[in-house]
């Protein structure tokens, strides 16, 4: 019987492969699939169940390892943790990464095949900043900002955002929304800009 297999999320993220497997067998070990130091099956089966090759398969145990999440014992194999880390907790649960306008009639898993290099880079690290924290993420696009504004989302990240969206920025800003612009370029500008909506004027 399988146990594992790559969560969509992770696929839409736009991940590299041993990340997906990553994030998706650290889903398994915290939905409690496997107890705290209790042994992992063999990274060969893994690879078989996830299927990946062996050396993805590795690579994703390597940064579980990294992130105190597994330990690899030489001769013996892998474990679970005996006592896993404690993700920050910054009370967002749920986060909507936007690419608006001319992005909107791709599939999702799509979207980060799409943008520049750099584009898919920043993609692929948010993906892994917010997978790793236990955070929500989803990848959507749309021409209008408000159209994936919700109450169940606790924050926003935006990227490519036009100039026509500034009032819009100001007034999310304004009514406490949580956001962060980066990879956007405006006139008079600098070409890269990251602001928060903590410090959005």
């Amino acid at each position: 019987m399988q146990r594992f297999q790559i969560g969509l999320k992770y696929r839409d993220l736009g991940l590299p492969k041993y990340m997906q497997v990553k994030y998706s067998l650290k889903s398994a070990i915290d939905k409690g699939m496997f107890g705290l130091g209790d042994k992992l099956p063999s990274i060969q089966q893994m690879a078989g169940e996830f299927k990946v090759s062996y050396i993805t398969m590795r690579q994703a145990i390597h940064a579980l390892e990294e992130d105190g999440h597994v330990k690899s014992i030489h001769g013996h194999g892998t474990f679970v943790a005996d006592s896993l880390p404690e993700s920050a907790q910054t009370g967002i649960k749920k986060v909507k990464v936007v690419i608006p306008g001319r992005h909107s009639s791709l599939p999702l898993s799509e979207l980060y095949k799409s943008g520049s290099n750099h584009t898919t880079e920043i993609l692929h690290c948010i993906g892994d900043r917010m997978c790793g924290s236990g955070i929500e993420v989803t990848l959507e696009s749309s021409v209008d900002i408000s159209d994936v504004l919700d109450d169940e989302t606790d924050g926003y990240c935006l990227i490519s955002i036009r100039r026509s969206f500034l009032p819009k920025l100001t007034e999310l800003a304004h009514s406490g929304c949580r956001f962060v612009v980066i990879n956007s370029s405006w006139p008079g500008q600098k070409d890269f800009v990251c602001v928060d909506s903590n410090n959005y004027e």
